[in-house]
């Protein structure tokens, strides 16, 4: 009862943060957060009890010029006393001639009720640049002055979570981009207006066999002015070395993902997006790949695959 009380505290406070003025860069979409939850949520910071790294590449709709990419590179870990976690999270979009480069510092508290059930809450604040090189393209008229230079500017944004996992479960409410101080822009006021988002995650794994696991799991996604939209996930385990999985992103996407524990430090992974209803059309699918490395500095820091 005491841990639900606490919960519940930190939450109301956290909802009560979000209701202060503020907006958020647009979201890098992710099929495969699931094995990394620092995208979307600071307080996973540590989480793995060690040093983890990842790399990732993301390409949409591969069959049209310009299409999505995203570019991510993450690192987060314990500090010494297991009570404080940092992490680093850079991420570069590209959609057809607008490009958004940004990188945060996380930092996450985190409380022990037992040695595998752990509430933590994180705070995070990054940089980033937008720009559209408008020059860049093919118009029917090329002395257009609307598409004869380019736009940009830097904002800093700042965004918390609330993140509680157990051996089995886990459960996080976040918002990575709460708040925004734009330094600068050319861009005109509805360009620029850009919506918070708010992440609510949780998952559980079943132990089916002495081989096999069974772990469903959910993302809600709110954005301001728009409705929630909600990531169905389920992914099987064999091994302890690897997942095969499904997900459905409501009347979005059908994807398919597979991971393999290469060592116990060492994972890759890729995702297969298939586009449903009106998006279908735009054809060729999307591609996501990315590797994980949990290092081990010291000879007691063992370092053993994790469920999330």
């Amino acid at each position: 009862m005491h841990l639900y009380k606490t919960f519940s505290f930190y939450a109301v406070a956290f909802i009560l943060l979000l209701s202060q003025t503020g907006y958020s860069q647009q979201g890098s979409l992710y099929s495969q957060y699931m094995f990394n939850g620092l995208v979307l949520n600071p307080a996973y910071a540590g989480s793995q009890e060690s040093m983890s790294v990842s790399a990732l590449f993301r390409k949409q709709w591969t069959s049209l010029d310009g299409s999505p990419s995203t570019e991510m590179l993450s690192a987060h870990a314990p500090l010494n006393n297991k009570r404080v976690a940092l992490g680093l999270l850079f991420v570069n979009d590209q959609i057809g001639v607008t490009q958004q480069t940004g990188g945060d510092l996380i930092y996450a508290y985190r409380i022990s009720f037992s040695e595998t059930r752990k509430l933590s809450l994180g705070l995070q604040t990054g940089f980033a640049k937008m720009s559209s090189q408008y020059s860049s393209l093919t118009v029917k008229d090329p002395n257009d002055p609307s598409f004869s230079s380019a736009a940009s500017y830097n904002y800093l944004y700042f965004g918390t979570g609330i993140y509680y996992s157990s051996k089995r479960f886990y459960a996080g409410l976040s918002a990575p981009h709460a708040n925004r101080i734009t330094l600068g822009e050319t861009f005109s006021s509805d360009e620029n207006s850009q919506s918070r988002n708010y992440f609510l995650t949780t998952g559980y794994v079943f132990t089916l066999s002495p081989s096999f696991k069974l772990k469903p799991s959910t993302l809600i996604k709110t954005t301001d002015g728009w409705s929630a939209q909600v990531d169905l996930n389920c992914t099987l385990l064999y091994e302890d070395v690897f997942w095969v999985g499904v997900s459905y992103r409501t009347f979005s996407a059908l994807s398919f993902m597979a991971k393999i524990q290469l060592t116990n430090q060492l994972s890759a992974g890729y995702a297969y997006d298939n586009a449903l209803g009106d998006l279908s059309v735009i054809g060729g699918g999307g591609h996501e790949f990315m590797l994980t490395y949990n290092f081990s500095f010291f000879k007691s820091n063992t370092v053993t695959p994790r469920d999330f």
